[in-house]
């Protein structure tokens, strides 16, 4: 059986999902059916009004093992696998 090398922050795969604000229930669906250990980094972007507030992360998080961090303008976050 060959050697699985761990894979280095500097090489994970990302999935970006978009959607509109009405796409809040595809995402939960999704997330509930998607394996949290496929490796991939989620990068979910939603069109949401401005002076809205998103509470998206804590939806998500109910339907997921997976964890799940909200990430504004001026966030600085490391990409890593099976984390949304």
């Amino acid at each position: 059986m060959e050697k699985v090398e761990p894979i280095s922050p500097s090489r994970v795969t990302v999935a970006g999902i978009g959607a509109s604000a009405g796409g809040i229930d595809a995402l939960r669906h999704f997330f509930a059916a998607v394996a949290p250990d496929l490796g991939l980094a989620y990068v979910v972007i939603v069109h949401l009004a401005p002076d809205h507030e998103s509470q998206l992360s804590s939806i998500l998080a109910r339907y997921t093992k997976m964890s799940v961090t909200e990430v504004g303008d001026s966030s600085e976050l490391t990409l890593r696998p099976n984390r949304v």
